[in-house]
């Protein structure tokens, strides 16, 4: 902390104590949720203006931008400073519990949980004719903060979307409310959620399928709106299967196409569903898993392999769906670099991705590698850092590399139960909270937490990892949500029909 300057020369520095309580206050603004605890241990009067709410207001605010949390997760007019102290110091505390349990047997405990039954309309009920029949959810989808739930079922002749709202953070007994409902006859799987530009409303992303018809729906619905209702805001049809949806502001990048490994045998499709302008480009690479906008720049990761393509112009009209189509060429690839041999490749959608501005100065890409010698699991942190533009490319000259790239920040292994359990970290796509990666899976009536601290520079060697356990009771899950800012469990077994929604974290 820098000294104020003496009166006098010769005098001493005045003590903090003649400093304005309200000029203290908005120094703590500067600081971090932790760092305010820990200054205002050191006198009276920062403790003092430490207790001023417009601090710890902005404290959360800060906390919520950070880690991409929707805004209407906490209601904060109606909030108290302790409230919102907690809230935003919830983010760290979920980081220092796993750290606290790294390698250990012992299991962190539910603070609460509910248990969310009768989920079903009665016409989606009336499709199970045995009562011990098991029920089923298509999806789970969390949205960033972990107060909003969308669920998808069906029933073979219709698709139920639901929005629930279970409270917010920290208020483990509150009432678990259904918002909205949307039945439709076509199959939706939601791939990605993005906030509406005012920041008060989810835009949901799915691959919809009906009657051979293949397409990118985007619905719109704004949960504190006394009736909230979906709405279909843009279509476009894709003439084929969706297998990954990216999204970035306005645009959408999606792959459709027959998915095998000969090369030429997918189309990357980019949309402007504001605009509806698109354009379309055949990789001259296998079929890519994943796909990512980072300004101009289309980023494909392959069985093995990112790439970097300039995305072409998009214009009006229907795209080109032609699968012979010139193919075109990537301006950059690179080998995933695993440390030994692997035996399966995962890319692994990042939840917070569609939650990122547009003009967001840095994203990560995560790689999953089961390696055969020696066993164990290890995970690529890649960094997508500025915004590179075509400016940065000469596109007479294609195979020049562009001046911004995807580096390779960081690798984390882990070995034991993660062997076993790797196959469903897809199921539950990674988060960044307080500067870690954090990934969760299921594992014999624990969820297994898996983290690692993000650099902020490349870092040759390992990274500290932690590995702990989160009780979840006597369930078996199949679908598994964790929100890692707010500690936060979503678990459904369908043995049961039953939807669990645990939290970890003491509100206080």
């Amino acid at each position: 902390m820098v000294q104020a300057q003496a009166t006098h020369k010769g005098d001493p520095p005045p003590s903090l104590s003649s400093i304005a309580e309200d000029l203290l206050a908005r120094i703590l603004c500067c600081a971090a949720p932790e760092d305010i605890i820990q200054l205002r241990k050191t006198c009276r009067s920062l403790h003092a203006a430490s207790t001023r709410r417009f601090v710890w207001l902005h404290a959360l605010r800060s906390v919520m931008y950070e880690h991409q949390i929707f805004l209407p997760t906490y209601d904060l007019d109606s909030m108290s400073i302790a409230q919102l102290e907690a809230a935003a110091i919830r983010p760290a505390k979920v980081v220092k519990k796993a750290i606290a349990l790294n390698n250990s047997e012992v299991a962190l405990q539910p603070r609460s949980h509910r248990v969310l039954v009768n989920w079903q309309d009665e016409d989606e009920e009336a499709y199970y004719m045995q009562e011990d029949e098991p029920r089923d959810f298509a999806e789970i989808t969390h949205i960033p903060g972990g107060r909003f739930l969308i669920t998808t079922s069906d029933n073979y002749s219709r698709m139920y979307v639901k929005l629930w709202d279970l409270g917010q953070p920290g208020d483990g007994q509150s009432r678990i409310s259904l918002l909205a409902t949307m039945k439709t006859p076509a199959d939706v799987f939601i791939h990605v959620t993005a906030p509406t530009p005012d920041g008060t409303g989810i835009r949901i992303f799915a691959a919809v399928t009906a009657h051979n018809t293949f397409g990118v729906k985007v619905y719109e619905i704004f949960p504190l709106q006394s009736s909230p209702t979906f709405k279909e805001i843009a279509f476009i049809n894709t003439n084929g299967f969706i297998s990954s949806i990216g999204v970035s502001g306005n645009r959408v990048i999606c792959t459709t196409g027959r998915m095998t490994n000969t090369p030429a045998n997918g189309i990357v499709l980019v949309w402007d569903y504001v605009h509806n302008i698109a354009t379309t480009f055949q990789p001259s690479l296998s079929f890519p898993r994943e796909v990512y906008l980072w300004g101009d720049y289309a980023v494909l990761y392959h069985t093995d392999t990112l790439t970097m393509w300039k995305i072409p112009a998009l214009r009006s009209g229907t795209p080109n769906f032609d699968e012979a189509m010139p193919v075109s060429l990537p301006v950059w690839q690179d080998a995933i670099p695993f440390s030994t041999s692997v035996g399966d490749y995962q890319a692994m959608p990042y939840h917070q991705m569609g939650w990122f501005p547009a003009t967001a100065h840095c994203r990560y890409i995560i790689i999953c590698g089961t390696l055969t010698d020696p066993s164990a699991v290890e995970f690529l942190l890649y960094k997508l850092e500025g915004t590179p533009t075509s400016s940065d490319l000469d596109l007479d000259s294609p195979s020049d590399s562009p001046s911004a790239v995807p580096t390779l920040l960081t690798r984390a292994r882990f070995d034991h139960e993660v062997i076993h359990a790797a196959h469903s970290f897809v199921r539950c796509p990674p988060q960044i909270c307080d500067h870690h990666v954090v990934m969760t899976c299921f594992l014999e009536e624990r969820m297994l937490v898996l983290a690692f601290p993000v650099p902020d520079e490349e870092e040759v060697s390992s990274p500290s990892t932690v590995m702990c356990k989160f009780r979840i009771g006597d369930m078996s899950p199949e679908l598994v949500e964790f929100s890692a800012a707010t500690g936060r469990a979503f678990l459904f077994a369908s043995d049961t029909g039953e939807l669990r929604v645990v939290d970890y974290i003491d509100p206080r």
